[in-house]
């Protein structure tokens, strides 16, 4: 792989690929939703903005690595007290 290809293209996608501004729009409102409802339980909402909410990332079935996809149990037991 030429190194200078492949930064070529990661810069494009960088600078020329992004989501239009309603899906940025409509995430908003869910995530206003979610807190929302956090509130309405008794979560308070941080300095930052982000009391009631948080999101984690899981990528499964997309690594060479087996021992890197667990249950959703193991998820929850791992993450249960961020």
């Amino acid at each position: 792989t030429d190194s200078a290809v492949d930064n070529y293209y990661k810069r494009f996608v960088r600078d020329f690929l992004h989501y239009k501004d309603s899906i940025y729009c409509a995430a908003g409102k869910i995530v206003k939703a979610v807190q929302e409802e956090g509130r309405q339980k008794g979560i308070a909402i941080d300095e930052e903005g982000g009391g009631g909410y948080s999101s984690l990332h899981v990528r499964r079935g997309d690594l060479q690595y087996k021992k890197v996809k667990i249950s959703a149990e193991e998820w929850y037991k791992n993450t249960k007290d961020l």
